[in-house]
């Protein structure tokens, strides 16, 4: 297992502007980080540069604390798959899967032993004799996965190999790369600009924006404490209120909160973000408690969302299907101060 670090990494391209600036993290030994991210935010440029496709124009990566800058890829002992498989066409898939090791010279039984280790680890076992263009899309990126577990990577990085796959191939593919991470214990990057594949699939997410690193957490962490309103809405926060932060107390024309998640934030102007989810609908006045009027609901099924107009503000809440409120009741919601997280106001700053 291999730590992958990267100190303040930068890359420059002739005549534009930065594709990745100052890029610090670590990916700890044995564990799934991803690179979150819109598309064009540097995730790709990043995850190259821990291949060795692409240098650095400056700072450095590192294996196991080893700085790899001048190493070139094919000895960096790192295996990439791509968003296209890119199988030979003219080699079976038990050829495509044990190219890696003929071109280490292995021995032909070792070769077969292990393609047949990897066809069963992505299960597809009897695929061997078969040829690319008679497999699905979910079987090529199961065999494209196997060719590079099968030279046994120190890293293995994958840059969005599901974007191409329909909803419920990317699903199964998610639950098998997670469960060969796990059994492999290998350090695995994946690069996606899906918030919801990086939460189920990531140990820990480095979300990035325009070339820098905007948070690097635990997908819990990512919901319950985002470091800014722009990563908080980024992971589907909704719920903004703007006020005036005074110790434990922001002040706001929807009310007056307390507060207990203020991250050492200095007094002044703040954002309040609290998830739908924390919202509580109440029968009577308590602290941190907000009166409103339903203006639209939506049945998903499991829940209804709701959004409610507060003193000009709107926010959204989730409640029971069993006990739908009608549009245009006003109602009482408690935002737990637990629940609530303030972040700097960016139009202030």
């Amino acid at each position: 297992m291999t730590t992958v670090t990267l100190e303040r990494v930068s890359k420059h391209y002739e005549q534009s502007t930065a594709a990745v600036r100052d890029l610090s993290l670590e990916v700890p030994a044995g564990k799934l980080v991803a690179f979150l991210g819109p598309s064009g935010c540097g995730k790709t440029t990043t995850l190259k540069m821990i291949a060795g496709l692409i240098t650095p124009t400056s700072g450095e990566v590192k294996f196991d604390n080893r700085c790899v800058n001048g190493i070139p890829a094919h000895r960096r002992d790192v295996a990439m798959v791509f968003q296209k498989p890119l199988l030979f066409p003219y080699m079976t898939v038990g050829e495509n899967v044990g190219f890696g090791l003929r071109m280490r010279a292995q021995p032909r039984w070792r070769i077969q032993e292990r393609v047949r280790e990897m066809l069963s680890l992505v299960r597809l076992p009897d695929c061997e004799a078969r040829w690319p263009r008679l497999l699905s899309g979910g079987q090529e990126q199961r065999v494209a996965l196997a060719r590079a577990l099968v030279v046994e990577p120190r890293v293995l990085l994958l840059d969005e190999p599901l974007s191409q796959l329909d909803a419920n191939l990317r699903i199964e593919m998610r639950e098998l790369i997670v469960r060969i991470q796990r059994q492999l214990g290998i350090t695995m990057i994946f690069v996606t600009h899906d918030q919801e594949e990086a939460v189920m699939l990531a140990d820990r997410v480095a979300l990035i924006f325009e070339g820098q690193l905007q948070q690097y957490d635990t997908p819990r962490g990512f919901y319950t404490r985002p470091k800014s309103a722009r990563v908080a809405r980024f992971f589907g926060g909704v719920n903004f209120i703007a006020g005036r932060k005074d110790g434990t107390r922001v002040t706001s024309t929807v009310g007056d909160f307390a507060v207990t998640r203020t991250e050492d934030l200095a007094d002044g102007p703040v954002l309040m973000t609290i998830r739908p989810e924390a919202v509580r609908f109440t029968g009577q006045a308590t602290g941190n408690t907000v009166r409103g009027v339903i203006r639209s609901t939506i049945y998903m099924g499991t829940h209804v969302r709701y959004l409610i107009e507060a003193a000009g503000c709107d926010l959204q809440a989730l409640g029971d299907p069993g006990t739908p409120y009608e549009e245009g009741r006003e109602v009482s919601l408690v935002l737990p101060a637990d629940q609530i997280w303030v972040v700097p106001d960016e139009r202030h700053g």
